[in-house]
């Protein structure tokens, strides 16, 4: 239904102020962190690994829709599975404590 909603929905907004708008895209990964042969996108690190953005290095990044291990690769052990469901809920504990809450105004079609 949201998806409806937001396809189908006329309203008019205030557009943000980008100046006053920063992103902090967290760790990245860069060739000065290791070679591309070396990168794992998925290592154990709290709170979180170095992500590989595209077409930035050399570095491959691979991720298996089921579990995974450092390197991306399909895996089926228990540790390693539990390894990186701990560092999922470090990534999410992390991020609730340090996100910011933002208002949403219902827009009433009819007044804007």
């Amino acid at each position: 239904m949201t998806d409806h909603y937001l396809s189908t929905v006329y309203a008019r907004w205030t557009f943000f102020d980008l100046t006053k708008i920063s992103i902090d895209r967290g760790l990245l990964y860069s060739e000065s962190n290791g070679s591309p042969e070396e990168y794992k996108r998925h290592l154990i690190t709290p709170p979180a690994s170095r992500a590989g953005i595209p077409c930035m290095s050399k570095a491959l990044v691979i991720t298996d829709a089921d579990e995974h291990n450092e390197t991306g690769h399909l895996i089926e052990d228990a540790r390693t599975r539990k390894e990186q469901m701990d560092k999922r809920q470090r990534s999410l504990s992390f991020t609730k404590g340090n996100s910011r809450t933002f208002a949403v105004r219902e827009c009433n079609a009819e007044t804007s």
